[in-house]
């Protein structure tokens, strides 16, 4: 991540629960004042070549991480238009690359609140997958808001 991050820290996913987070930590920051940063993780995945077996992995063309920038803005573009919201002044999109934990930690470093969704894993799916939201609530060095999935909200 090139600067820090200030105000409330969103992680968006594109699932309907990353969204509702969206919702709340848009809600919120008008609340507050606060400027309001989404941050959409992108783990860029080694492949290996089938076709070129002597090789160890194919590097992702760098414009991957750009279209995913271009992806999560049209995306939170096409939500908020949605919902009827005009998007906030204060409001910044930003595709890093990296996992979403350790980018939302991170980000949680300077941030004054980190937001994220919660898919209400069971605990076997959390040993066995992780949780984000899990990671941010053991570890986070600012608060942390866990919008819970819409059967628990």
């Amino acid at each position: 991540m090139a600067a820090d991050m200030t105000g409330i820290v969103v992680g968006v996913d594109g699932s309907a629960d990353s969204l509702r987070a969206l919702r709340w930590a848009v809600d919120e920051a008008q609340i507050r004042g606060s400027d309001v940063t989404v941050l959409g993780a992108y783990e860029a995945i080694p492949v290996r070549a089938a076709w070129m077996p002597d090789t160890d992995y194919v590097e992702l063309p760098v414009e991957t991480l750009e279209n995913h920038q271009s992806a999560l803005e049209g995306l939170i573009d096409k939500t908020l238009a949605e919902w009827g919201v005009e998007r906030p002044a204060g409001l910044t999109v930003r595709a890093s690359l990296g996992g979403a934990r350790e980018l939302l930690l991170k980000a949680g470093e300077t941030a004054d609140l980190v937001v994220v969704g919660s898919r209400g894993a069971s605990a076997v799916g959390r040993l066995l997958l992780g949780s984000v939201s899990s990671a941010l609530a053991h570890n986070a060095t600012c608060p942390v808001v866990v919008v819970p999935p819409v059967s628990q909200a």
